[in-house]
C-alpha cells in the first residue's frame, strides 16, 4: 500500500512538473487572471475537465464496489475460519436465528 502511495505521488510530482497546465490548477488560474493563455487553450481545457471529474468519478465509484465486495468477502472468510477453529457463531450474527443459539456448529466427526 506504501508502494502505491509513493508511486501515485511522483506521478502527481511529474505531473505538476511537466505540464503543470493539466495538474496544477493554481498555475491554470494564475494564467487566465493574466490573460496568459491562448484561446484554444482555454477551450481544450473546458473539454478535458468534464470528461476527466466523469472519469474520476467513474474510478473512485468503482474502488468503492470493488472496495465494498472485498470487506463482504474477507467477512465471509473470517466467519469461516471461526467456524473451524470451533468459536461458535460468526461475528456479525448471520447464522443466528434466535437469542442465544449459535448459528455455526462443528461436527463431532470432522
Amino acid at each position: 500500500m506504501l508502494a502505491l502511495i509513493v508511486v501515485w505521488c511522483g506521478l502527481w510530482v511529474a505531473l505538476v512538473v511537466r505540464t503543470p497546465l493539466l495538474a496544477n490548477p493554481f498555475h491554470v488560474v494564475g494564467r487566465l487572471q493574466g490573460d496568459e493563455l491562448a484561446h484554444s487553450t482555454v477551450l481544450l481545457l473546458a473539454g478535458i475537465a468534464p470528461l476527466a471529474i466523469s472519469m474520476v468519478g467513474g474510478l473512485v465509484m468503482v474502488l468503492l464496489v470493488f472496495g465494498w465486495e472485498w470487506a463482504r468477502l474477507e467477512r465471509r472468510y473470517h466467519d469461516l475460519v471461526q467456524r473451524l477453529n470451533g468459536n461458535g457463531a460468526p461475528a456479525g450474527g448471520a447464522g443466528a436465528s434466535k437469542k442465544g443459539e449459535q448459528g455455526w456448529t462443528r461436527s463431532p466427526t470432522a
